[in-house]
């Protein structure tokens, strides 16, 4: 015997006596979004703050600063497009919204890593602020990959 119910887009899902559903999204995945969502604002402010911290106290080009500013701004932008793609596309289990999400995500791989290893100054803080962005990104790299190979079943 199985039970119908409806999901919040109004489709169809079908229950099977052994509890299992259809449901293929993730809540790992989408937790972890959540949580990037708050931590990408906080890192935001924190990095702002610590450019101003460094173009007051350190010998810092403006050309430089400035390039890193909006390096900034730009990973920003993606990083919040990145995570609606990947919310919703968990949500309605669309396989090319993760898909693109994921491919926003090697792009922030990669706008992290240049903070980390190749601006002119590093402090610790943004060491351990970087670092843990890198975590969440990973993270949800892996879970995004897994996500999207539950899809295609």
């Amino acid at each position: 015997m199985a039970f119908m119910c409806f999901n919040y887009g109004g489709e169809e899902i079908t229950v099977s006596k052994s509890g299992t559903s259809c449901l293929k999204s993730s809540f790992v995945l989408q937790l972890f979004l959540i949580l990037n969502k708050w931590y990408t604002w906080l890192f935001f402010v924190t990095e702002i703050s610590v450019f101003i911290y460094k173009g007051i106290t350190l010998l810092y080009s403006w050309q430089t600063l400035i390039s890193d500013v909006l390096l900034l701004i730009l990973l920003l932008i993606m990083e919040v497009f990145r995570n609606i793609l990947a919310r919703n596309g968990n949500l309605m289990e669309s396989f090319a919204y993760v898909a693109v999400s994921v491919f926003l995500g090697i792009a922030c791989l990669l706008a992290y890593a240049y903070f980390f290893y190749f601006q002119t100054y590093v402090i610790k803080l943004e060491i351990v602020i970087i670092s843990i962005a890198l975590l969440f990104i990973a993270l949800e790299l892996a879970f995004s990959v897994v996500t999207m190979i539950a899809f295609l079943k």
